[in-house]
């Protein structure tokens, strides 16, 4: 074989060798150590971190991690867990206690008139002094000499309380006398910070009062409280025992006393935790809210500002305005609340059809919005036609400095005054800046109105109507007497 064609063959066997080389299928599996690139890349790299390459480095691209989705799905649960902290927050601030089924339970389906407050709440709440202290004022005043501190609870351990009336039946009671206990009457329950001693409770009564364990026509345990009164016959003046209140215990943080004998037995019936209030009442027990509440149904002949003082400010629509010519009216409402920089107060109203309720708002937005353009385009800041309910004005026709705070702040409710529907239920709620004592424009307009809602007689903190004397049981108008209305509910 001849020097050429060996070396022909050589040549041919290179050739095919590299070409088999370039078809086999390269590798998937990742590089081991040892491969024979693996130090030539070292260099490359090490030469470019010393600065040789005069080139961009291009950074190396980053896996993508299984935790970002994750990251992402715990950073839209903290969003809904936030939000869901700040309503919260909010409602903590403006709490209801209307729909506290554990205080309205114990009353009758009857009702007509409900009032509450949160006097823990409204203790701690230093911008809310004044008002509180108005509360405890009118407790003193009615009820202090009744309940003393020997009883184990002062008035500091009230955490809320709930007061109401029921309407009785005119044909069954009209031969009764006022001060029977077979009338309907004020029902009261209070729920304290602490546990009481029942028995403690119960023999704490003493001088005039005194408390007697009794049994009721089921059976059921509760105190009847009797109070010894002067009676003179002839020429001789005598002691007779004559009954008040009667209460018990449903458990050691609640006292329920009531004005009649015939409604603490009727709540004593009553399974703790089921609402039986029924009708209008309970759609307005359900729907009010704030520090203190208050609200009726039914109606006398109506006198004074009402339970919806927002309802009859003087820019308001005629037709609005006078709920006793205003057909359709079966219910109002009002309730106030404190955040430390606003006092929150608001009026509600309770119709028969929610077309009155929304041709009502539709009048009442316009009210409002044509005062706020007034407010805002006025050299005075405040609506036309605004006048204060409280005060009359004064021989000369001018404003007292009085009158003067009470526009004021009755202008800046006007200017951030909203109105809002609930079903049937018309809401008007606006707010008044708090300031420092005596400075600010609710402290100022408190100094004013302030003493229109102190009562020596009705109102007080363990019961709003519930322990003043037991008077006729028919239903009340709107702003029936209470601890507080403010501003309006009560009657100047």
């Amino acid at each position: 074989m001849g020097l050429g064609k060996i070396r022909n063959n050589i040549i041919f066997i290179e050739a095919s060798a590299v070409a088999k080389s370039r078809r086999a299928p390269e590798s998937k599996s990742r590089r081991r150590p040892d491969d024979e690139e693996k130090a030539p890349r070292k260099k490359r790299k090490q030469e470019d971190e010393d600065g040789d390459d005069e080139g961009p480095i291009k950074p190396r691209k980053k896996r993508k991690s299984a935790a970002g989705p994750v990251r992402l799905v715990m950073r839209i649960c903290a969003g809904v867990l936030g939000g869901i902290g700040l309503i919260f927050l909010l409602y903590w601030v403006y709490s209801p206690i209307g729909t506290d089924h554990a205080l309205l339970c114990y009353f009758p389906p009857e009702t007509t008139s409900l009032s509450g407050y949160d006097a823990d709440e409204g203790m701690r709440n230093f911008k809310l002094k004044d008002v509180h202290d108005t509360l405890i004022s009118n407790y003193k005043v009615s009820d202090g000499k009744r309940f003393n501190d020997s009883t184990g609870v002062v008035y500091t351990d009230v955490d809320k309380y709930m007061s109401g009336t029921a309407a009785g039946n005119y044909e069954e009671e009209k031969d009764l006398p006022l001060d029977s206990q077979d009338r309907r009457g004020s029902l009261t329950v209070i729920r304290f910070t602490k546990e009481l001693d029942p028995e403690k409770f119960a023999s704490s009564f003493s001088g005039r009062f005194k408390s007697t364990p009794t049994t009721s026509r089921d059976g059921k345990p509760y105190y009847q409280l009797q109070e010894f009164v002067d009676k003179t016959v002839g020429a001789v003046t005598q002691q007779e025992p004559k009954d008040t209140i009667s209460f018990f215990f449903p458990n050691k943080r609640t006292l329920v006393y009531a004005t009649t004998r015939r409604e603490l037995e009727e709540a004593l019936k009553r399974q703790p935790g089921r609402v039986v209030v029924s009708g209008d009442m309970r759609e307005l027990a359900n729907k009010v809210d704030g520090l203190y509440f208050q609200c009726s149904t039914g109606f006398n002949e109506l006198s004074g500002p009402t339970n919806s003082m927002a309802f009859a400010l003087t820019f308001v629509d005629t037709a609005v305005r006078d709920q006793k010519t205003y057909t359709g009216v079966t219910g109002t409402g009002s309730w106030f609340a404190s955040n430390g920089n606003e006092f929150l107060y608001a009026s509600a109203t309770l119709y028969m059809d929610y077309a009155t309720a929304k041709t009502v708002r539709s009048k009442l937005e316009e009210s409002f919005g044509k005062a706020r353009k007034e407010i805002y385009n006025g050299t005075s800041g405040q609506p036309s036609g605004l006048e204060d309910p409280f005060n009359p004005k004064d021989k000369a026709g001018g404003n007292t400095a009085a009158t003067k705070d009470v526009l004021e702040a009755l202008s800046e409710y006007s200017k951030h005054a909203r109105v809002r529907r609930l079903g049937r239920l018309v809401i008007v709620e606006g707010t008044i800046s708090h300031g420092m004592p005596e400075q600010g424009l609710f402290e100022r307009f408190w100094t004013v109105v302030g003493t229109k809602y102190k009562s020596a007689s009705q109102s007080n903190l363990l019961g709003g109507a519930g322990m003043g004397a037991a008077g006729p049981a028919g239903p009340p108008g709107p702003g029936a007497p209470g601890p507080i209305a403010p501003p309006g509910g009560a009657r100047p």
